[in-house]
């Protein structure tokens, strides 16, 4: 199966909310979305993380904290420990 997402981003979306939606990510998102130079690029990378961990959820009912990415032999992520194969592809 594949599900195709599209989001659009409020012009609105101001460095505050970024603030508030930041903790819902792994520290090592985290820093990796900290580095970004432009604000936009951060916040695209953090609001695909934060949708594909609730398409991931819903997919396999696992809960948020049940959830977490390892990389395979080519630096791809994946959802490990989970009888799913689903690849989640993200920024770098």
């Amino acid at each position: 199966m594949f599900e195709a997402v599209i989001l659009t981003v409020i012009p609105e979306f101001i460095p505050k909310d970024f603030d508030a939606l930041l903790p819902l990510v792994s520290p090592d998102k985290q820093e990796r979305i900290k580095q970004f130079h432009f604000f936009r690029d951060a916040r695209n990378c953090l609001l695909g993380d934060i949708l594909a961990r609730v398409k991931i959820c819903r997919f396999t009912n696992l809960s948020k904290r049940q959830i977490e990415f390892s990389v395979n032999e080519y630096g791809k992520p994946f959802v490990a420990g989970t009888p799913y194969t689903i690849q989640y592809f993200s920024c770098r």
